[in-house]
């Protein structure tokens, strides 16, 4: 787990973005203002970076540790939305990920 967190934490930007863990094996990152395309090439980064990893996981499809990314962003950024809302938004988009076979990032953008 390790490795995996200080593979994250160089995928981000330092000072502005921030790492957190937010459940089991789930983490939360936010990211200071960025819009759904760079969100979303942050997010690829990370996924692309845990992969050549190549961490072995025998109960993994891939065979290896990857991670399913969900991105959330807002179009409007004078619309005010709650920090649920886009944690769910990021949760649906996480779901999507994953159900789209896994080791991939999936966006959803609010309006």
């Amino acid at each position: 787990m390790k490795s995996i967190v200080e593979t994250l934490a160089k995928s981000i930007r330092g000072g502005s973005d921030i790492l957190a863990r937010y459940g089991g094996e789930e983490f939360i990152v936010l990211l200071a203002p960025s819009n759904l395309t760079d969100a979303t090439a942050v997010a690829e980064r990370m996924r692309h970076s845990i992969e050549e990893l190549d961490i072995p996981h025998g109960m993994s499809p891939h065979g290896r540790v990857t991670i399913s990314v969900g991105v959330a962003s807002v179009s409007d950024p004078g619309k005010y939305l709650s920090a649920k809302d886009l944690s769910d938004a990021a949760d649906k988009a996480l779901y999507r990920a994953k159900t789209a076979g896994k080791n991939q990032v999936k966006a959803l953008e609010l309006d």
